[in-house]
């Protein structure tokens, strides 16, 4: 079934036009599972790599679009994290391991970020996206709610997929994804996505979309999902007073220190209470203790400890078989070190720089709306990612979000307006 599937999908990205060949690779992407795959040589295709190999090709063909694609800062630290991702994993991975896991990298999140890149170039072309994104996700989140209430899921595909704990007695859904979790972060972005887009489509189409995604998170029964989305609706809600945001910004971090002066515990010991499981939350909070001041990283902090090397945190926390590492910026950390964490970090920067740096000179309206949405989007979703790891096509969309904001930049709201994509 996978081959059939991939094979359909790269007839119709050949077919296509390369703007609607994307939204056919986004399409494969969410609603396939990426753990079906097939196998060629050491390397595993999913549906979306073959779709991904096969636009990438196309548009490396197109001399046209090519030409109209220039290097920008985010794509220097995107290159960055991709080379510096081996050359750490040299010196602590074995050479074949290191090989297979970042050429699956290459596949899932380089290739669609260059796509991205060159295809969506201004604001025109954004929209058109991002309301296919809501348009073809909002199904799949409806889905999820179905999953929860019946017990049912008709997106296994085949798949064997270990069993996750009921929570308050419901099912918790992941639909095509390989974990709950990831399945309401995704949805909790797609929100975002939704918000960003919403005075451009009718109130009830937009409205009834809005819904069944904010539906889908809550039948993911995921904390991370949950804390993504919450944060994301509270920085959307400061759209009237965005202009104080220095002083929003402040008052945040003074909260924070009056915590740590006044408590008996850290500041980020807080999201205890805030958690669906607090022995969970109290393992993330411990996660990052032992990171930083139990000496976790100890002889490590350059290159890491490898692809699927355990750091073995685990001794210190709970004694468990293994560490299970909730924290991305901690999982980029351990794996790759500073020589890999820095150009994730800049990565960050860059895309929420992209997004609000020229943003007070604007004055339409709808843009700014557009623009704080999206950035409301990121924020959310790098607070999220203290308590959750991002795999399969959650990362894939994290990633997605780093070259859309690209489309924010002055030089390219106007640039290829006359390309037919």
């Amino acid at each position: 079934m996978t081959l059939a599937i991939a094979s359909i999908c790269s007839l119709l990205c050949v077919l296509l036009k390369p703007f609607h060949a994307l939204i056919i690779y986004y399409a494969s992407l969410i609603w396939y599972p990426s753990s079906n795959t097939v196998q060629v040589a050491t390397l595993d295709f999913s549906v979306s790599r073959i779709v991904c190999c096969v636009l990438f090709i196309r548009v490396l063909m197109n001399k046209k679009l090519m030409r109209g694609y220039t290097i920008i800062p985010l794509d220097k630290f995107m290159i960055a994290y991709f080379v510096c991702q081996i050359i750490s994993g040299i010196f602590t991975t074995d050479f074949m391991t290191l090989i297979i896991n970042r050429s699956g990298f290459f596949f899932d999140v380089f290739m669609p970020f260059i796509l991205i890149r060159v295809l969506i170039t201004n604001r025109h072309s954004l929209e058109r996206f991002l309301k296919a994104v809501v348009f073809i996700t909002t199904p799949l989140a409806a889905f999820g709610l179905v999953e929860m209430i019946t017990d049912y899921n008709c997106l296994l595909f085949g798949r064997n997929v270990a069993e996750i704990a009921p929570r308050w007695g419901l099912k918790r859904a992941r639909a095509s994804f390989d974990h709950p979790i990831y399945f309401g972060v995704f949805l909790s972005m797609i929100f975002g996505v939704g918000m960003s887009i919403w005075p451009r489509l009718p109130k009830v189409i937009s409205s009834f979309c809005i819904l069944v995604i904010l539906s889908g998170i809550f039948a993911s029964l995921s904390s991370g999902g949950w804390l993504c989305v919450i944060t994301i609706m509270s920085i959307i809600c400061l759209y009237k007073i965005r202009n104080y945001w220095k002083q929003m910004l402040v008052g945040a971090l003074a909260m924070c220190l009056v915590v740590e002066v006044l408590s008996n515990r850290h500041f980020y010991n807080v999201i205890d209470r805030f958690a669906l499981n607090s022995q969970t939350a109290w393992y993330r909070t411990r996660l990052i203790e032992v990171a930083f001041f139990e000496g976790g990283m100890s002889d490590h902090w350059l290159f890491g400890y490898g692809y699927g090397n355990d750091p073995m945190w685990c001794d210190k926390i709970d004694g468990r078989d293994h560490t299970d590492m909730v924290n991305h910026y901690l999982l980029v950390l351990c794996q790759f070190g500073l020589l890999g964490f820095i150009p994730f970090m800049g990565l960050i920067w860059y895309s929420l720089k992209n997004i609000y740096n020229d943003m007070p000179s604007l004055t339409n309206r709808i843009e700014i709306w557009q623009r704080w949405c999206m950035g409301a989007t990121l924020l959310g979703l790098f607070f999220a990612m203290n308590s959750v790891s991002l795999f399969g096509q959650a990362c894939n969309f994290l990633f997605i979000l780093f070259a859309l904001s690209s489309s924010y930049l002055p030089g390219n709201r106007k640039r290829l307006i006359g390309v037919k994509c």
